[in-house]
């Protein structure tokens, strides 16, 4: 008798490897499905991306331009009505930069290594946004609890200079990080 034949031992007959061949099978085949799931998916979010920017955009711009207008035509500009219009302001910049940033990737086009160092202005505007939501909270709730003290409190002067030191301790984080750290990937359209 050969050793090598009496070593060998399988741990399952020829039914049992039939059956592990139909649960070999059916694993791959249920692989095979979930990879084609998922590329439906992220094609499908794709396609969800490349509609709701635009459809953001065409409402959201005209409407931020519509509520500057407005404010503009005003008498008298209350800190309310300033953090208001200047949401307005920023909120339609974010949507075009976004806009740009999303076709500029989409149609692959070359940003260079001064686009990258630049690419923290669509996050440092879109964050100044949200301060000034914190803003306006900030302005109705002494309104509401501090009626007598607002004249104070809350003078242009006041909203003109927490705006700009909010503005440039972001502008200072977000370029520190954005100038040091960015560079153009070796195509040149997208930034690591």
């Amino acid at each position: 008798m050969n050793t090598t034949e009496a070593n060998v031992h399988l741990p399952f007959g020829p039914r049992q490897s039939a059956d592990f061949l139909e649960f070999l099978s059916q694993y791959n085949q249920d692989k095979l499905d979930w990879y084609k799931e998922s590329d439906r998916i992220l094609n499908l979010a794709v396609d969800i991306s490349n509609i709701y920017i635009w459809i953001l955009f065409a409402i959201g711009v005209p409407s931020n331009i519509l509520t500057i207008i407005t404010i503009l035509t005003l008498q008298s500009v209350s800190p309310a009505i300033f953090f208001i219009a200047l949401l307005a302001a920023l909120d339609g910049t974010s949507l075009i930069a976004k806009l740009t940033g999303h076709q500029l990737i989409r149609k692959r086009i070359s940003i260079g290594m001064a686009g990258c160092k630049f690419e923290f202005l669509v996050p440092y505007v879109t964050t100044l946004a949200n301060w000034l939501l914190i803003f306006i909270c900030a302005e109705r709730f002494i309104s509401v609890c501090f009626p007598t003290k607002k004249r104070r409190i809350l003078t242009m002067k006041n909203c003109y200079l927490a705006v700009s030191i909010v503005a440039l301790t972001l502008l200072v984080l977000f370029a520190s990080i954005g100038m040091s750290m960015r560079g153009s990937a070796s195509k040149g359209w997208r930034c690591g």
